[in-house]
C-alpha cells in the first residue's frame, strides 16, 4: 500500500466535491434541525424482526458527528461513522485537487485489494453483531 500524489482529473474532483456538498447539506440539517431523526421513517427490518438492521443508527451517527459527539457517533453505528469520515476525507482531497491540480491516491497491490474485498463482508457482519448486541444490552430485562 502506498500513497501517491498525482494529477487530478475533473471527473474525480467533481465526484468528490459532489459528495462533499451532499455531506455539508446533511451536516447542516443534522446540526440545525435537532429532531431530524424523528422525520426519518422507522426501520422496517427492525419493525418486522425486532433486530436492528446493519444500517440502524446511521442517521443518529451522522447527527452526533455533526455536533462533534465522537463517542456517541461511533456507538450509534461504527461502520457509518467510519464511512462518514472517509467521505469527508475524500471531499477534502477533492478540494485540494481542484485548487492545486493534484491530489493524493491510495494505491493497493493485487494482494491488498483481495484482502480488502474479503474483509468487507466480515466488517459488515461485525458491525451488525455489534448493533444487535448493543440492542440486547440496552433493552430492559422485563417489561410490565
Amino acid at each position: 500500500m502506498r500513497l501517491e500524489i498525482r494529477p487530478c482529473t475533473k471527473t474525480e474532483c467533481g465526484t468528490g466535491l459532489a459528495y462533499l456538498l451532499i455531506g455539508c447539506v446533511g451536516w447542516s440539517l443534522a446540526f440545525f434541525v435537532p429532531d431530524l431523526d424523528k422525520l426519518v421513517p422507522p426501520c422496517l427490518f427492525r419493525s418486522w424482526t425486532g433486530l436492528p438492521c446493519p444500517a440502524c443508527g446511521a442517521t443518529r451517527s451522522g447527527m452526533f458527528l455533526s455536533r462533534l459527539e465522537i463517542k456517541d457517533a461511533f456507538c450509534a453505528n461504527p461502520l457509518f461513522f467510519i464511512l462518514y469520515l472517509a467521505l469527508a476525507a475524500w471531499g477534502l482531497n477533492s478540494i485540494i485537487g481542484a485548487l492545486f491540480g493534484k491530489n493524493s491516491r491510495l494505491v493497493l497491490n493485487q494482494r491488498e485489494s483481495d484482502i480488502g474485498r474479503r474483509a468487507v463482508p466480515a466488517v459488515l457482519l461485525l458491525n451488525w453483531l455489534f448493533l444487535i448486541l448493543k440492542a440486547f444490552l440496552t433493552k430492559p430485562a422485563f417489561s410490565f
